[in-house]
């Protein structure tokens, strides 16, 4: 019973149109694209490293802006708390 039903989905996707299961053709098919998608992996493999790259460079700004503003709100608070030292 899952044969056929299996079977009948896999035959509904092959485009040749004596709708025959070719192992040894589709086994060539496959091998072509692997060696497509090796091809593609050097050039994937560089994009992703450049993309991991603004990732980082974009998180460390955002943290050094974070930093600076805490640095800015301490100063702020020293003087407000000198202010009123000296005005007691």
């Amino acid at each position: 019973m899952h044969y056929e039903v299996y079977r009948d989905l896999l035959k509904g996707k092959i485009q040749e149109p004596d709708k025959k299961i070719t192992a040894n053709a589709w086994r060539k098919e496959l091998a072509e694209l692997e060696q497509k998608v090796e091809g593609l992996e050097d050039s994937f493999r560089d994009t992703v490293i450049k993309l991991a790259s603004c990732e980082v460079i974009e998180w460390n700004k955002k943290e050094l802006e974070r930093v600076i503003k805490n640095e800015e709100n301490e100063k702020t608070k020293m003087v407000i708390s000198r202010t009123r030292q000296n005005r007691s």
